[in-house]
């Protein structure tokens, strides 16, 4: 679904730049609509393939969210005011859209303050950002990016474990038929590419299950979290880069 947004998003979106809300023209507010909740207190929520993207909408005074189960309503305060509790129905929901209820009405009872940094939505309390979200957009913006890439960067890693015969973890992009799959050194990963704002999200994974040494599954849970986390995808200089604000979390090159 294609929304509609301000020019002042839109100038936000090409330049990169930091909307508080703070004197900000009269119209339609950047803020207002619906949004993609990507991370709350700085866990990635993933959903189950089928299953609802978690949402947050804005309009005007007031916000709802929707996470899967429970309809949650509040008050979409000025900045620096509290939002205060979340008035909610009272479902028993499964894991783990449980716990990020819980975590999402916890956040915004702390928040005071808000912003769109990279065309992303994000919910402050101090300086901590406790909740991100992000318009989806459309892949196919990227299609220069087909093809396969081999991993050289893996943020918090201290070396990169590669495949049999030396192959570096890989990935395969493409974005024509919305698709992407690759190998983390451990399994075989398939996804749903997404466009999440600036960054290039591979939602909806799912994987083999070989039980693999621990070095390698470690590698594989933090490129996963790394590609969830992310909120720019670049390419310079032919390498695919994933980063979270300043700091580059994935980086790969065109396979040979």
């Amino acid at each position: 679904m294609r929304l509609m947004i301000s020019a002042a998003m839109a100038a936000s979106m090409l330049t990169g730049c930091v909307l508080t809300g703070e004197g900000e023209p009269e119209g339609p507010s950047p803020f207002d609509g619906q949004w993609t909740i990507g991370e709350i207190n700085g866990e990635a929520l993933l959903p189950l393939p089928r299953q609802a993207a978690p949402s947050l909408t804005v309009q005007g005074e007031q916000l709802n969210a929707n996470l899967g189960c429970n309809r949650l309503n509040g008050n979409w305060p000025q900045q620096g005011k509290p939002f205060g509790p979340l008035i909610s129905t009272r479902m028993g929901c499964p894991a783990p859209i449980d716990q990020w209820e819980a975590s999402l009405s916890q956040a915004l009872t702390e928040a005071d303050g808000y912003r769109i940094a990279h065309s992303r939505l994000q919910i402050f309390a101090g300086e901590a950002v406790v909740l991100e979200g992000y318009r989806p957009g459309d892949v196919h913006q990227w299609l220069s990016w087909d093809g396969e890439w081999s991993l050289t960067v893996l943020a918090g890693a201290s070396e990169i474990h590669g495949l049999f015969g030396g192959r570096a973890p890989y990935l395969v992009l493409d974005l024509d038929r919305v698709q992407a799959h690759g190998n983390s050194g451990c399994n075989q990963f398939f996804a749903t590419p997404t466009a999440a704002g600036e960054a290039l999200q591979l939602a909806q994974a799912g994987a083999t299950m070989v039980m693999c040494p621990e070095h390698l599954m470690q590698q594989e849970q933090l490129m996963m979290q790394h590609f969830a986390n992310a909120n720019r995808t670049v390419e310079v200089d032919g390498k695919l880069q994933w980063w979270q604000d300043e700091t580059l979390l994935l980086e790969f090159v065109r396979s040979q």
